[in-house]
């Protein structure tokens, strides 16, 4: 899917390499996911602390609008 080696996956995990945007979006567009829902969904935290709960909020609700501005702008005619 991410077209990689077991080797680069193994360096990933022990944390000497790291995935690239390329590679989230491709995980993205595997799980049919707008790449904010699925950054949202990979990070969010077990428990969140009630000082950060308004921060992840916020967080979350600009992510789906991006999302959303992404979408609509790839419905757009592209002009030629």
């Amino acid at each position: 899917m991410l077209n990689v080696t077991e080797g680069f996956i193994s360096l990933v995990k022990s944390q000497q390499r790291s995935f690239t945007l390329d590679h989230v979006e491709a995980l993205a567009e595997a799980q049919n996911k707008p790449l904010g829902e699925f950054l949202i969904e990979a990070t969010r935290p077990k428990k969140i602390k009630p000082q950060s709960a308004e921060f992840f909020a916020a967080t979350e609700r600009l992510m789906r609008k991006a999302d959303a501005a992404t979408a609509a702008l790839r419905r757009q005619p592209v002009k030629k």
